[in-house]
């Protein structure tokens, strides 16, 4: 009983972290003409390298703090006065760090430095205090608040995109201060609704806890900084070798991996809660083992259905100037396959508190990533990013399923495994043929593989939808 609890709260959970990613690329799309025709290309490529570094310096800064928290949080969950003393504790680490890095970029806009100067520094510090903030929601469980925070973030970044930007004529300096006035909505939003769950006191200070958040967030500074260069020097190996048309081919290839690694992230908030909150259960093995098959049949099936439709995509939305990025795609997936498979043991980790074998095995990722782009990118042109991203993510994958083991054993069912790796083999090999023949073989196969592979999860769904219905 308690297991199906777990995977109840898991799929819905699930759901609800959904909702502002299925806005979010809508908003995004509805905002690139209000830009682009509204900012100079200099500009708006100064604000995107801005929101690029604010997203590698910020959980520096933190000193990964805000996983700490969550994952401290969970384990108290309920418990006021000890989740205020974790959160007292964290601010008393972490806002020294924000004043001294605001002191720090406002000498720096004195200088002219600073690009769109107040409100760059005004996203900068939003956006730090929207990531303490999101943790603390989801760790005291209000996931509801955590969804309903983030789509008025979403929304209110395509209101004021307008204002500013189209209405104003306040370029890339109105940009910057959209962003930074959603997120602040968005945590306003946040406080309100959280402030008689928590308390603030100096008498909570405790050396030796802070002590212990920092030792256990610290290392997943390693682990961030070593995807930020899994996932960028392929970028910039291609951009310094080869040029950045050749660059421009990546990054269009890399688009779908980048939509389904969304999905990814928002199974991975999900998973991290229960995998941290079921840790004490004696059926805890048994429940990771079935989370993990189900998520590898519905990843398998998320690669093989975008695997088969990529040539039709392809035709509706890409330039004739870019197809040569269609070669490298299926590689990329299979790669981000294993890259979704491996962040599957990330909250594993975290509910043992082992973030340091998190940071080791995606820093040795990082190395061999780089060492491949480096030794083989004059040989094999693009296909040394694609290869060395498929091989990193592959490692990490192997790595963790054996490390892993040392906390919990997870079973695996090798008949799925094999299903499955045959499944993707089969749907790239009749990719790459390339007629129209194998390009409808290939969609009813991973239709008819996908429906087989979920009949159960597909089963249960109905079931409660119908049993819903039928209560109504």
């Amino acid at each position: 009983m308690a297991t199906n609890n777990r995977k109840a709260n898991l799929i819905k959970n699930t759901i609800l972290l959904s909702i502002n990613r299925f806005i979010s690329p809508l908003v995004a799309f509805l905002l690139l003409p209000v830009y682009t025709n509204n900012i100079s290309a200099e500009e708006y490529g100064m604000t995107d390298i801005l929101q690029s570094y604010a997203a590698l310096l910020i959980p520096i800064i933190l000193i990964r703090l805000d996983i700490g928290m969550f994952r401290y949080i969970v384990e108290r969950r309920g418990d006021k006065e000890a989740v205020s003393r974790i959160i007292t504790n964290v601010l008393a680490v972490t806002v020294p760090l924000i004043v001294l890095v605001s002191a720090a970029m406002a000498v720096a806009i004195i200088f002219n430095v600073i690009p769109f100067q107040i409100a760059t520094l005004f996203y900068f510090v939003s956006l730090i205090a929207n990531d303490l903030i999101s943790a603390l929601v989801r760790g005291i469980g209000k996931n509801a608040l955590f969804a309903i925070a983030s789509t008025a973030d979403i929304v209110f970044k395509l209101v004021f995109g307008v204002v500013f930007v189209a209405c104003f004529k306040m370029g890339g300096f109105g940009l910057m201060l959209s962003l930074g006035l959603s997120s602040t909505i968005s945590n306003l939003i946040s406080i309100i609704n959280i402030r008689k769950n928590i308390s603030i006191k100096r008498n909570y200070l405790s050396k030796p806890l802070k002590k212990e958040l920092v030792k256990f967030s610290a290392p997943m500074i390693v682990e961030g900084i070593s995807f930020w260069i899994v996932n960028t020097s392929d970028r910039t190996v291609i951009s310094l070798a080869l040029g950045t048309a050749a660059n421009g081919v990546y990054a269009v290839a890399n688009k779908l991996s980048n939509l389904i690694n969304s999905l990814t992230t928002i199974f991975w908030m999900s998973w991290s809660e229960q995998a941290s909150i079921a840790v004490e259960d004696k059926n805890y093995p048994s429940f990771v083992s079935e989370v993990f098959g189900s998520f590898l049949k519905i990843i398998v099936s998320v690669m093989a259905l975008t695997i088969s439709f990529v040539p039709l995509l392809f035709k509706i939305a890409v330039g004739p100037e870019f197809t040569e990025a269609k070669i490298y795609v299926p590689i990329l997936l299979i790669g981000l396959t294993f890259s979704a498979l491996s962040s599957f043991y990330g909250p594993v980790y975290l509910a043992f508190k082992k973030t340091k074998e998190i940071a080791f095995s995606t820093f040795l990722a990082s190395v061999i990533n780089l060492v491949i782009d480096l030794a083989s990118i004059w040989f094999i042109g693009i296909w040394a990013a694609v290869i060395s991203t498929l091989v990193a993510y592959l490692f990490v994958f192997l790595y963790r399923a054996i490390d892993t083991r040392k906390c919990v054993k997870i079973v695996y069912d090798k008949k799925t495994m094999i299903i499955s790796l045959t499944l993707l083999a089969t749907c790239t090999g009749l990719y790459y043929v390339g007629n129209a023949i194998t390009f409808i073989a290939n969609i009813v196969l991973a239709v008819i593989m996908s429906v087989l592979l979920n009949y159960t999860l597909i089963k249960k769904g109905i079931g409660t939808i119908r049993k819903k219905l039928h209560r109504k």
